[in-house]
């Protein structure tokens, strides 16, 4: 077994069988088709939701940093993609991924989060596919834009690199 962001070679993807998943194949056609990838979402816990938007809006400017250092992709369907990491070049077909605005508050974050919910296009604040950003369901902020590294030692150098940016 190997650790990797993009299959080797093209495959046929099988769709999750629940209804969120449906609907995303449904609105999102070959983009949700094609996701098949793998990312190492790294999570730093912080102590409130203050400390979250602080930490995603400064971490910002490293994100590239931790990309480059990661990049472990360069394959799409058996062919080399000119890419160091084309997973992220998959995963920013989603219309909510990418680096994000600078916030300066939780009420910024919120009505930022509001504003893309509303517009029906995200599901749910699940598709909020942000490089970085405050996880909803754990105290941590989740840095999401590095490859799976293929070797362990890689991935733990990755992890403490972002721990020390947070």
């Amino acid at each position: 077994m190997v650790a990797l962001p993009l299959p080797p070679q093209r495959l046929v993807s099988h769709l999750v069988p629940k209804p969120r998943f449906r609907k995303m194949e449904e609105l999102f056609g070959i983009t949700a088709d094609e996701q098949l990838t793998n990312g190492f979402h790294v999570h730093v816990e912080i102590d409130s939701p203050e400390e979250a938007v602080a930490v995603v809006d400064r971490i910002r400017i490293w994100l590239p940093t931790l990309l480059a250092l990661s990049a472990n992709s360069p394959f799409w369907a058996g062919q080399d993609s000119g890419y160091g990491s084309y997973r992220y070049q998959v995963w920013s077909r989603w219309p909510t991924s990418g680096p994000s605005e600078v916030f300066g508050s939780v009420q910024g974050y919120e009505r930022h989060q509001r504003a893309l919910l509303s517009t029906g296009v995200p599901l749910d604040a699940g598709m909020l596919y942000f490089d970085v950003r405050v996880c909803e369901h754990q105290p941590t902020v989740e840095v999401r834009i590095t490859d799976v590294c293929l070797d362990p030692a890689h991935a733990a150098v990755i992890a403490a690199l972002v721990r020390a940016l947070v």
